[in-house]
């Protein structure tokens, strides 16, 4: 199927996807302009749409490539095991990163099987290079009906975590968060990443303590269900440090200012809805995001949910012109200056002509009739001067 045929209104119907969601950077900050692109998916293998977005990737990186050749980065769900992994087909999401793990592997990224030259890959959850005990977190369910620190199983992650306040242990104690929050453009990161986790904890709390007056799961948030979502939230303070790297820190390679400006992010709803927050919150002189557009699955059941890639794409291409207004580039519209003009009008901004005034007798349509009232007018006056003078 050619990209270059007319889309459905909203995209394709793309399996497994819960909500699409782009956004854009307003700020009048030159080099600033952004087009963030979430999308949200429930793991599993949905048959409801007229397409996978495995396949629907592959088609608008493949047309990107021979037409519009933006520069794109991807953060896609998958750790940071630096070998090639063949996870299956289970889910969307496990086709998803077999078919790029050439392109986001380090040790294959660089053997030439990538077929994308204007598009990047990378990981996202942090798995592993870490401390034990936060490797010891993914073996956690999301919610556990037994006091986990009492589990041999767990003994490395109970040294870490004895309260509530350790929590934050999984974020701030991370190398790569660390290192990743060193080298981004976010004055105060830690300040900004700290508040929007407590932001996520409390909302995510307050569900905890609804289902439990229904369900009577029992209480003690923080251990039975806060340790896995902070370890989730995790992955979504790395993805969004990452997106604002210093340009000077960038790898040699990738050294080039239009990268992290178009970025995919595709991962669970749930890190999504958490990568939307965050990004509308980072209200600062360099990064002022608004949502630009938004499609949602209409059933929860069958989760399929229109994805427009196109517009992405346009979006782009939109915001690279008003980056060339700020910039007084070439595509801008300076105003243009003509000596024979006098003045400008200032809400149309056209000008406005030097007028001359023209003998009547150069625009009369009867020169006969208007000579002789011209000539009656004059005499009148004259009579009128003399009468006053006498």
């Amino acid at each position: 199927m050619s990209l270059t045929v007319q889309q459905p209104i909203g995209g394709q119907l793309l399996s497994g996807v819960k909500s699409c969601y782009i956004l854009v950077n307003e700020s009048e900050i030159p080099n600033n302009k952004r087009v963030m692109m979430l999308v949200g998916e429930i793991h599993g293998k949905q048959t409801c749409g007229n397409s996978d977005y495995v396949t629907a990737y592959k088609k608008i990186f493949g047309y990107n490539e021979t037409t519009t050749q933006e520069s794109i980065d991807v953060l896609i769900e998958v750790g940071n095991y630096n070998v090639t992994v063949d996870r299956g087909s289970e889910d969307w999401i496990d086709d998803l990163r077999n078919t790029f793990q050439d392109c986001y592997v380090f040790n294959s990224r660089d053997t030439g099987l990538c077929p994308y030259k204007y598009t990047r890959f990378h990981w996202s959850d942090v798995l592993w290079d870490i401390p034990q005990w936060m490797m010891d977190l993914d073996k956690l369910p999301p919610f556990l009906d037994y006091d986990w620190r009492t589990d041999p199983r767990y003994t490395e992650i109970s040294k870490e975590i004895k309260s509530e306040n350790d929590l934050q242990k999984i974020i701030f104690e991370n190398p790569h968060i660390i290192a990743q929050g060193e080298r981004c453009t976010i004055e105060n990161w830690k300040l900004f990443i700290r508040n929007q986790y407590f932001s996520l904890l409390c909302q995510e709390q307050t569900r905890f303590d609804i289902r439990n007056r229904l369900l009577n799961i029992g209480k003690d948030y923080w251990w039975r269900c806060g340790i896995f979502d902070t370890h989730r939230f995790a992955m979504d303070a790395y993805a969004f440090l990452r997106m604002f790297r210093k340009q000077d820190k960038q790898d040699q390679r990738w050294n080039d200012v239009t990268r992290f400006k178009n970025v995919i992010y595709h991962a669970g709803e749930w890190h999504t809805n958490n990568m939307k927050q965050m990004l509308l919150n980072l209200n600062t002189e360099t990064a002022k995001f608004r949502v630009e557009s938004e499609t949602h699955a209409d059933d929860n059941d069958n989760v399929c949910c229109r994805v427009d890639f196109m517009e992405f794409l346009e979006t782009i291409k939109i915001q690279k012109q008003k980056q060339l207004q700020l910039q007084g580039g070439s595509n801008s519209k300076p105003r243009r200056i003509n000596q024979k003009f006098r003045r400008i009008n200032p809400k149309t901004r056209r000008t406005k002509p030097k007028t001359r005034r023209v003998k009547h007798k150069t625009r009369i349509t009867n020169p006969k009739t208007r000579r002789v009232k011209l000539k009656s007018r004059r005499r009148r006056y004259h009579k009128y001067k003399i009468f006053r003078i006498l």
